[in-house]
Formats: structure tokens, C-alpha cells, sequence
């Protein structure tokens, strides 16, 4: 029979998590790392035709919703996913939808400003990023490209005439890096992925804990 967890010790663990990753994490931080959400490719198709014509970046990440970035250096990816196994276990998936209405950008300097997709219910993406991180201020997007302010309605409109809901359930996250690939691209390794659980949602019918 499989011992359930006390309240107590579930905090404790939500504890552990936070502290070790401010000390990991907050303290010292790369941009040649990130904890992210993937799409997985069968949805990349009409999301890369656009990054590859307005994102700079287009080369070095794939498609993706940063949860931390900056990020910890690769080295410290065995320790980080020891520590977040537990609580994102046990976070059930979820469906990210993007549509018309998840068009949106912010401005930058000057005429300058980022666009890109945020999920048509974001409620369950910072509800993750809160587990993991903590941190209020999350808005769960992903960046299609650059632009100038006085052309984004223009470039918006055409994209969003060809545009194709999209849908996908959210079952994993990713520690990603760009530190040893010999053309800095960011690059997804299976062994650095955290599985959310879809067994956890029979499991709270029982009550069960592990």
C-alpha cells in the first residue's frame, strides 16, 4: 500500500523546490539556458512559417513558451530536474489553444515592438510557471517576431487572414541549451524533460500520493 503524503510534507516540498531554485537559479542565471514549453512539432508548421520570415531569433529557438529565461547552467540540469519531479508531477495536463483573440504585442524602444501568441487560457501556464518559480508577473506567450508599431496592425492583419486555431495539450517541459552546440542553437535533449503526469488526475480520485 503506498503511504499518502501529509499537508506538511507536501509543503515542505514545495519549500525545497522554491529555495533551491532561487539559489540555483535567481542567483546565477544564463541566456544559454531556458525551462520552457515546446509545441510539439505536428503544430509548428504555421507558427514557424511566421517566426522565419519577423523573428530574429528564428535560428537559435525553436518554437516556445519560456517558463524561466535566464535560466542555470547545464550543469546544474540533473539537479534541477531531481528537484522539480515532484511538484510538476504532479500538475495534471493541460490544453494551450491559440486563435484569433491570442495575437497581441508590446512595445519596445522607440517604434519597435515583439509580437506574438498568447494562449486563449492562460489560467493553467502560470498556474505551472507559479509551482515551479513562484513568480507573479508571469504572462505565458510565445513570440513570433519583431516589428515596427506603425506597421504591426498591417502585419498582424495578413497573418491573421491565413491564420488556423491551433491546439495542444501540455504534458511535459524542457530544459533546453545552447551552451555546447557549435552554432549556439538551443537544442532539446529527452533526458532533460519533466513528464506532467497524466495518471495524477485517477490518482487524486483515490486519494493517493506518491
Amino acid at each position: 500500500m503506498v503511504k499518502s503524503k501529509t499537508v506538511s510534507e507536501s509543503i515542505y516540498i514545495y519549500t525545497a523546490v522554491f529555495l533551491f531554485l532561487h539559489d540555483t537559479v535567481t542567483n546565477v542565471t544564463t541566456t544559454q539556458t531556458a525551462l520552457c514549453i515546446i509545441p510539439p512539432e505536428h503544430v509548428w508548421k504555421q507558427i514557424q512559417s511566421i517566426r522565419s520570415i519577423h523573428d530574429q531569433a528564428y535560428p537559435r529557438w525553436m518554437s516556445h513558451i519560456n517558463l524561466i529565461y535566464p535560466f542555470t547552467a547545464e550543469k546544474n540540469f540533473d539537479n534541477i530536474k531531481a528537484q522539480l519531479k515532484p511538484v510538476v508531477n504532479r500538475k495534471t495536463p493541460f490544453q494551450i489553444v491559440f486563435d484569433l483573440s491570442s495575437f497581441d504585442y508590446i512595445g519596445q524602444r522607440d517604434d519597435q515592438c515583439t509580437f506574438h501568441l498568447r494562449p486563449k487560457i492562460s489560467t493553467d501556464a502560470v498556474e505551472l510557471q507559479k509551482v515551479i518559480k513562484n513568480k507573479r508577473a508571469f504572462e505565458a506567450h510565445l513570440t513570433l517576431g519583431q516589428a515596427t508599431v506603425s506597421k504591426i496592425s498591417d502585419i498582424l492583419d495578413e497573418i491573421k487572414a491565413r491564420w488556423t486555431t491551433t491546439e495542444f495539450t501540455v504534458d511535459r517541459v524542457y530544459m533546453i541549451s545552447r551552451e555546447n552546440h557549435p552554432e549556439n542553437l538551443f537544442t532539446i535533449n529527452n533526458l532533460h524533460l519533466i513528464l506532467i503526469q497524466i495518471q495524477w488526475v485517477l490518482i487524486q480520485r483515490h486519494h493517493v500520493f506518491f
